[in-house]
């Protein structure tokens, strides 16, 4: 076997099994999101960007091995696939290579499900923080003694002006 295809096996593994962490690593954020843990929030985003950081670098290596692949077995199209490129392979190396990217495939679509309910729940945390933000910022407001200048003054007590009384004769 070509020491390249053996080279795109061992990565696509490698990245499988990159991505079968990085599974773990959302379910540990999803899980400190919604028990508001910010200490382990926060090492779980140090995990997550050296996994990505991980991801990237075997990306990098992985699509260079393709076009190289592609090339030397004959496929003219710019962007091909494993999937095409298993296709020119011996039927059991081919048939090998699409299981490693259907493995590939699955984990990621697991990872993305996972990474878009991380996101819904961090977007519904943020908005009860504002809306409590807000409730507080309007109660803070009324009772402050000291006013912005240029704000306004609320009128309260008599209608001639916030509760001062004045009389021209006594």
């Amino acid at each position: 076997m070509d020491p390249k295809i053996k080279k795109l096996f061992a990565t696509l593994d490698e990245e499988t099994a990159a991505y079968l962490e990085m599974e773990q690593v959302l379910s540990d954020e999803g899980d400190s999101i919604f028990f508001s843990k910010k200490e382990q929030f926060d090492q779980v985003q140090e995990r997550k960007d050296e996994l990505v950081f991980r991801l990237h670098r075997l990306e990098e290596t992985r699509k260079p091995l393709v076009e190289e692949l592609s090339m030397t077995y004959g496929l003219t199209n710019q962007t091909s696939t494993v999937r095409q490129l298993a296709k020119r392979f011996e039927p059991s190396s081919g048939e090998q290579l699409t299981q490693c990217a259907d493995r590939l495939r699955a984990t990621l679509v697991r990872v993305r499900e996972k990474n878009n309910r991380n996101q819904k729940l961090i977007h519904h945390q943020l908005d009860l923080v504002k809306g409590a933000i807000k409730i507080l910022t309007h109660i803070t407001e009324d009772r402050a003694v000291y006013h912005n200048n240029g704000v306004p003054r609320p009128s309260t007590g008599y209608r001639s002006g916030g509760g001062r009384v004045l009389r021209g004769s006594i």
